[in-house]
């Protein structure tokens, strides 16, 4: 298995009752973001697909290890929902992988630094 979700730290991360508690503003711009089906209703099937993947992960070794293209995963080095050493576990299955830790990165795509972003997908395609 190339995510190790069971026992991970990512679902308890995604429980509305605790985060409504423990960090209320982080709620509030929850709520104001999610307007559709409500923030708490997206963060409990965010978890659930979470325990999904870990119990049958639609990804396997082989489906990696198939992959003849280059490719290249990134990570935020302060990202709480995929470790570097998962990363590096599914980098090391592609044949043509390559990895690239984001410093001071969290999980949140609105927080990774844009311009690094920009500068690494121009890299990996030779623009």
């Amino acid at each position: 298995m190339i995510v190790e979700l069971e026992g991970h730290g990512a679902t308890p991360l995604l429980d509305p009752a605790a985060i409504r508690a423990k960090v209320p503003k982080f709620a509030a711009a929850l709520e104001a973001r999610h307007t559709g089906a409500g923030w708490e209703a997206l963060l409990t099937s965010t978890a659930d697909l979470l325990r999904e993947l870990g119990a049958r992960p639609l990804i396997t070794d082989d489906m990696l290890a198939s992959i003849r293209h280059p490719a290249r995963i990134a990570v935020g080095d302060r990202d709480a929902t995929v470790t570097i050493d998962e990363c590096v576990a599914a980098v090391r299955r592609i044949p043509n992988g390559e990895l690239e830790v984001l410093p001071r990165t969290p999980h949140p795509f609105e927080k990774a630094p844009i311009e690094r972003i920009a500068y690494s997908l121009a890299e990996f395609f030779g623009a």
